[in-house]
């Protein structure tokens, strides 16, 4: 008899799983701070029990589709002419990013090819590319360098085997960003070698400082930008992600992989999603203004307590790093304020980064409470 192949949950997943503890905070949340439905449904005018619950159309409704095209042009760090602008023929929905970024590396790769990535990173990037049988060169961002990176690092690990250059701007979970120039040349090698470029930009409406981020990925045939709810709108309760590519060969190859999986997203999810992209600008602000204020508080706790947490200040997005100086080490410390204050924090060790790091989300509203367990930790245990 054949054995069943294995498969292990992200290990973030499975670290946050594996608690038993009750956890009240989460001090690594990856999201912007959620809203209810009650408040989302009341932005919109629509009657939402009138929704026909029949499946929705495989690519998603034009009408969502143009949403996303909106969004994209007003949030997105892409440049696109008036000749080449974007129509909702280039948008592809799927159930949430990670379905999106699963069907993208079916599409692109095949046992043997490589792939580049950048580390930290989500856990998936790395472990789909090698359970395909493909060859995972990696980017270790540090601290040192304030989490950037050289194009001649990038290039390094390039060569005519490289089938997937796989970008995260803003990164998570360091808070780094591509700018404009970096991106010239990122687009260049991927162009160089011929690979497929992934534009990973979950969080790009997130740039509360302004920072001039443009890109022009997408005038490339072989550029994919992924987009989703959950991030900079914190919606991640409404599972919609979506690709957005001009190569339309490709988007039809993506679409006939979808259909294998999901085949559509759900018509509820749809119609909120239409209404939350519709009142992006006031959920944005409303988002990008709690972040700055966590920042300062995070700012505030790190000058208070510098003897025991460092960080290098994000630039945009709503994670960042925060390096734990105490002697036991962060672990100990993640068990320990699990199981003394119900808060979790995620080690860096989960995302492929070692040392005492750990994750810290900026989007929440709970980020004081949860910077005050902390603070009671360190009354408490009186880590040195």
């Amino acid at each position: 008899m054949n054995e069943l192949t294995t498969f292990d949950l992200p290990t973030h997943i499975a670290y946050s799983q594996s608690i038993t503890a009750n956890i009240t905070i989460n001090l690594s949340h990856s999201c912007a701070q959620a809203m209810s439905l009650a408040d989302l449904v009341q932005l919109s005018p629509v009657d939402f029990t009138n929704i026909n619950l029949e499946y929705a159309s495989l690519r998603g409704s034009e009408e969502l589709r143009l949403a996303i095209c909106r969004y994209y042009q007003q949030y997105s760090q892409s440049v696109l002419s008036k000749s080449n602008s974007l129509s909702p023929d280039d948008v592809v929905t799927f159930c949430g990013g990670q379905e999106a970024l699963a069907a993208i590396y079916q599409t692109v790769l095949k046992p043997g090819d490589e792939i580049v990535v950048f580390t930290p990173c989500y856990p998936s990037l790395i472990s789909m590319a090698e359970q395909m049988g493909c060859s995972v060169n990696i980017v270790e961002l540090n601290q040192a360098n304030a989490w950037q990176f050289s194009i001649d690092e990038v290039e390094s690990l390039m060569s005519a085997k490289t089938k997937l250059l796989v970008l995260n701007s803003p990164h998570n979970p360091t808070g780094g960003v591509i700018d404009t120039n970096l991106s010239k040349q990122l687009l260049a090698l991927a162009i160089k070698y011929q690979c497929y470029l992934i534009a990973d930009e979950v969080a790009q409406a997130s740039n509360y400082y302004q920072l001039p981020l443009t890109n022009d990925y997408l005038s490339y045939d072989k550029a994919i930008s992924v987009g989703v709810m959950s991030k900079s709108l914190g919606l991640a309760g409404v599972r919609i992600g979506w690709v957005v590519s001009k190569n339309q060969a490709w988007l039809s190859q993506l679409i006939a992989v979808k259909a294998t999986g999901s085949i559509c997203i759900s018509a509820i999810d749809q119609a909120l999603a239409i209404c939350a992209l519709m009142h992006s600008n006031e959920i944005i602000d409303n988002n990008n203004r709690l972040i700055l204020k966590n920042i300062d508080l995070v700012k505030h706790f790190i000058n208070e307590y510098n003897h025991l947490f460092e960080w290098v200040e994000p630039k945009a997005g709503m994670l960042a790093l925060v390096k734990y100086l105490g002697s036991e080490g962060v672990e100990v410390l993640s068990a320990n304020m699990a199981n003394n204050y119900g808060v979790l924090i995620l080690p860096s060790k989960l995302f492929g980064l070692s040392g005492n790091f750990f994750r810290l989300g900026l989007g929440q509203n709970n980020l004081s409470t949860g910077l005050g367990a902390l603070k009671d930790y360190c009354t408490d245990f009186k880590p040195t």
